[in-house]
């Protein structure tokens, strides 16, 4: 028996509107772990002084040099483990990058970010990094690696470092290692 394509086409997208609503009813919210590292949410994080050599690999000549940064990012929001904000990260004496900051910290304290550099509201430049939590001296910190090719195309920025909480109450916060700045103008040089 042969059925009408009006009534095939029909019960085709009933059965697709109900797979969805099944789907949705399904999702469940995170187990109450999940929310765990939302405490991230508009903290701020800086690179202290034994943090802050970084290496730089040159393409062309095959040798590596040990260069100064500082990295500043602003986690603006965290909800679930996932979080976005702002990063301004500095390498020996050129500009600041500018950067959007995304990614998630899962319950068991696996970090992973992506710093995308926008450009007219599109990201032309994306460097993956990944890391954990980890206590140091009583507090947490991210302990972040990364690999990034810089701005010139024939160079690469290794790092890797313990990113450290900062408050307005804490000595970096008006004074942050390398740069001489406070967390406000650091951050500041980027829209």
């Amino acid at each position: 028996m042969a059925f009408p394509r009006r009534l095939l086409v029909s019960l085709g997208a009933t059965a697709v509107a109900a797979s969805a609503l099944l789907f949705t009813a399904s999702i469940q919210a995170p187990a109450v772990d999940g929310t765990k590292w939302d405490w991230l949410q508009d903290t701020y994080w800086i690179v202290k002084n034994d943090g802050l050599p970084a290496m730089v690999y040159d393409v062309a000549s095959g040798t590596g040099l040990p260069i100064l940064d500082q990295t500043v990012y602003h986690i603006e929001r965290c909800q679930y483990g996932y979080l976005y904000g702002r990063c301004t990260s500095q390498y020996g004496p050129a500009q600041p990058n500018c950067s959007r900051v995304i990614g998630n910290v899962a319950p068991d304290g696996s970090v992973i970010l992506h710093f995308a550099v926008v450009n007219n509201g599109v990201a032309t430049q994306v460097t993956p990094a990944t890391g954990k939590m980890a206590r140091v001296r009583g507090e947490w910190t991210m302990l972040n690696q990364m690999v990034s090719l810089a701005s010139s195309g024939t160079s690469f920025v290794t790092h890797w470092a313990h990113m450290y909480q900062v408050k307005p109450t804490d000595p970096e916060w008006n004074n942050l290692p390398f740069v001489n700045m406070s967390v406000p103008q650091f951050l500041g040089q980027c829209p």
